[in-house]
């Protein structure tokens, strides 16, 4: 796929583009039903038939709307984002403007950053990690040629700054997105569970294609993604541990009160849900980078009861 992406590659596409476009349909009703289908969402069983269109109409005047309805759909599903990269392929082999403009656009999105992450609409931050698996996609096709596109991904979803600095909270979501994509090609990493399954079928080495980036990028980016996995892993423990010492203390409340108040109850069912959600993240994210989650204690010593500190507090207000 990178092969048929190349410069080479892509001009002699255009070239033989340009010398049958007049043979080509200029077909209004089939040049707007593909850019329906493609905001409608791909999936896999209509990528031929999206693919002979693109071959097929003259779809020069409707670039920008293809463009839009890629970067805009929300309905594509994660096991059918490999077939519409191969559409935005088949556009890019023809039309100059088109995998210029799908990038900047999924690139835009990929790297927004909401200004309160528990309160943003669940379709937005899913729109935005739909977006860029889609760009590392076109990044591994060779479409999206900018060579900082993975580091830059891969910082987003860190939070971590050009410099190395931790800006912003890590994204598990969006980080799990980027090495189930690419974690092979761009990080150096295959799956626990992934390799687990190879050796249960009785495979040997798992195959790798050929080199999308050089060792040293690729040791930088895994390097990132363990130590944003490491830094959640971290938060974990001392969650787990503010909220056994929450449990202990709402118990002793509950022995001399005889019930818990409705504030009391309320934060206790906070706090375990906020620390399954997380521990959610770091088995995914474990998982993925092939390394041991952390063991989490179930027990606690009594200087450990009693040093209760302000982020047992606050899950506690």
């Amino acid at each position: 796929a990178r092969d048929q992406h190349s410069v080479s590659g892509v001009a002699a596409a255009r070239k033989e583009h340009r010398g049958k476009i007049r043979s080509l349909k200029s077909d209004l009703k089939r040049s707007t039903a593909l850019i329906k289908r493609v905001r409608a969402g791909v999936t896999a069983d209509l990528e031929a038939g999206l693919l002979k269109d693109v071959e097929t109409l003259n779809l020069t005047r409707y670039v920008s709307e293809l463009v839009d309805a890629v970067a805009e759909t929300r309905k594509t599903k994660d096991k059918d984002c490999a077939a519409l990269a191969v559409v935005c392929g088949g556009l890019h082999r023809r039309h100059e403007s088109f995998g210029p403009g799908v990038v900047e656009k999924l690139r835009e999105t990929s790297l927004s950053r909401p200004d309160d992450v528990d309160s943003e609409d669940p379709d937005v931050s899913k729109h935005r990690r739909g977006n860029l698996k889609l760009l590392l996609e076109l990044y591994l096709r060779n479409v999206a040629t900018d060579d900082e596109i993975p580091d830059v991904l891969m910082r987003r979803c860190c939070g971590v700054g050009p410099k190395g600095r931790r800006r912003f909270a890590v994204d598990a979501p969006l980080l799990q997105v980027y090495l189930k994509t690419a974690g092979g090609d761009l990080c150096g990493v295959i799956a626990r569970k992934t390799k687990a399954a190879v050796v249960e079928e009785g495979g040997g080495e798992i195959e790798r294609g050929a080199p999308v980036i050089d060792d040293e990028q690729r040791q930088a980016l895994g390097d990132l993604a363990r130590g944003a996995c490491a830094t959640l892993a971290a938060k974990l423990v001392d969650d787990h541990v503010s909220l056994r010492r929450l449990e202990r203390r709402s118990a002793r409340d509950a022995l001399t009160h005889g019930s818990l108040t409705d504030a009391k109850e309320k934060a206790l069912e906070d706090g375990r849900k906020a620390r399954e959600k997380l521990l959610g993240h770091v088995a995914g994210l474990a998982d993925a980078l092939d390394v041991d989650a952390p063991v989490l204690r179930e027990d606690l010593s009594d200087s450990e009861d009693e040093n209760e500190n302000d982020a047992t507090l606050t899950l506690y207000a």
